[in-house]
This record gives structure tokens, C-alpha cells and sequence, in this order.
């Protein structure tokens, strides 16, 4: 950053001497002035960071993935502080015909080959960030939506949350939204790690069945509940730096 800002001060010098011209830096941007004619050159710095910031992003939430979700996400700018993303992820459960899991299950809470039904959803959640320093960089706040079917039973979760999934089969709906804070930590050019965390509202619509293995239909499960939202993500953002370095240079 340091070497940047002196290449910048020396050229911006050199070219102020010419007496036909006029120039000036600043924030690792050289600015040369000619009559009514000004052309700004950036350095790779603020040329990759602005790349960054507006570069949509495509990314995988290694939580969602540690209970043997398949998911994906899509995230585009919206100007210099704002962004829209969507994330979805599907999670099959075991053939009943076959017997045979449709997808491989290696969670603690996902090992029993005889639970047809112990954790199949799926679910689609919209989002909206405001980032206060730059798109992708640094703080974010967040507000969600979300819309998963689920077919889940015999989990034990802990601090006792959530008991009817521990005892009985619930296959339904759940219909919410809610808020979110994190940050964005950049690891190369193009990745960048997401942490979040934030908490849904909705209402469910579920009917109860009485063991997790086993069809006998014993009520309904509705009404208004809470589940926390958890994004420990990567994603890899879509810009080609080089090309925008020749551009730069032609001009």
C-alpha cells in the first residue's frame, strides 16, 4: 500500500512539471488534468478492491454443508453499500422402496440407516445486506426470508430445544423472515470468508406422526416459531482483474 501511494506521489510530480498539465492523488488514485480533459489511473489495489465491490459472488455455507446439505449461493451488488443475494439447499432422505439413502449421510445426527426419515428439507432463503464500509468488506447487517418443507424426527438437540423432533416425525412448512449481522474476512483475490448469524420468525405447518420411522399420524404441529440462522461461508467472487488492467492502461 505504502510503495503505491509513493509510485503514485513520484508520477503525479513528474507529470505536474510538464507545464501544459495539472494533477493530483489521491486515495491511491493518480488524476492528470489536460485543458477540460481529466484522466484518472488507479493502482492494482483500488483497482482489485473496486473489482470486489462490484463483482457478484457465488459461495457454499459450510455449516449447511456439515449436516450433508448440497447448497448453493448467488450474490450481486447493488451499488457501493447494498447487496441481493439467494440461498438454497436440498437434503434427500432414504429411498422407501429401496431402503438405499439417496444422499450420503455422515452428521452425527444423520447416521442411522434405518431412519427413512430423519433429516430431508429443503429450503430457499432471499436476503438483503447493508455493508457501512464498502459492498463485501468488513461489517454487514442483514434481513432474510425464508421457505423450507421438512420431513424430520428422532433428532436430539441440545439445551432441550425443539423436544417435538426428538419424539416424534413432523413433515410440513415453514413460511419467515428475520434479521442477521456479520462480517466479510478476504482470504485470496477472489475468495473471501462470511460469517453470520441472525435469527428466523414464522409460522410452521406440520403434521405430527408418532415415531420418526413409522407413518401413524397423530396430530398437527402449527404456529408461530423461531429458528436460529447460522452462515459460515465461501465465496468466490467474479472479476477479471487483468482485463480490467489492460482496459486501464489503454486509456
Amino acid at each position: 500500500m505504502i510503495c503505491s501511494k509513493v509510485k503514485v506521489l513520484i508520477l503525479s510530480t513528474v507529470l505536474m512539471a510538464a507545464a501544459s498539465f495539472t494533477g493530483y492523488a489521491q486515495q491511491d488514485t493518480l488524476c492528470v488534468r489536460q485543458a477540460d480533459t481529466t484522466v484518472c489511473v488507479r493502482s492494482k489495489q483500488a483497482l482489485r478492491d473496486s473489482l470486489r465491490a462490484a463483482a457478484p459472488a457465488i459461495g457454499i455455507n459450510l455449516a449447511w454443508a456439515g449436516i450433508a446439505t448440497p447448497n448453493l449461493s448467488f450474490e450481486m451488488p447493488l451499488g457501493r453499500h447494498f447487496s441481493a443475494g439467494i440461498s438454497g439447499g436440498f437434503k434427500p432422505g432414504i429411498n422407501p422402496a429401496t431402503h438405499v439413502p439417496i444422499w450420503p449421510r455422515w452428521s452425527p445426527m444423520d447416521n442411522d440407516m434405518y431412519n427413512k426419515t430423519k433429516w430431508p428439507h429443503f429450503a430457499i432463503l432471499p436476503y438483503f445486506r447493508w455493508w457501512p464500509k464498502e459492498t463485501f468488506k468488513g461489517f454487514f447487517a442483514g434481513a432474510d426470508l425464508i421457505y423450507a418443507h421438512y420431513n424430520i424426527g428422532g433428532i436430539k438437540l441440545p439445551l432441550g430445544l425443539y423436544p417435538e423432533i426428538g419424539d416424534y416425525r413432523l413433515q410440513g412448512d415453514f413460511y419467515g423472515g428475520g434479521l442477521s449481522v456479520g462480517c466479510s474476512v478476504w482470504i485470496t483475490r477472489h475468495l473471501n470468508l462470511v460469517l453470520s448469524a441472525g435469527a428466523l420468525g414464522g409460522y410452521k405447518n406440520a403434521t405430527k406422526y408418532d415415531c420418526p420411522w413409522c407413518g401413524a399420524e397423530v396430530g398437527k404441529s402449527e404456529g408461530v416459531e423461531v429458528v436460529p440462522k447460522l452462515d459460515v461461508s465461501i465465496a468466490y467472487h467474479i472479476f477479471n482483474q487483468k482485463r480490467a488492467e489492460k482496459k486501464q492502461n489503454k486509456r
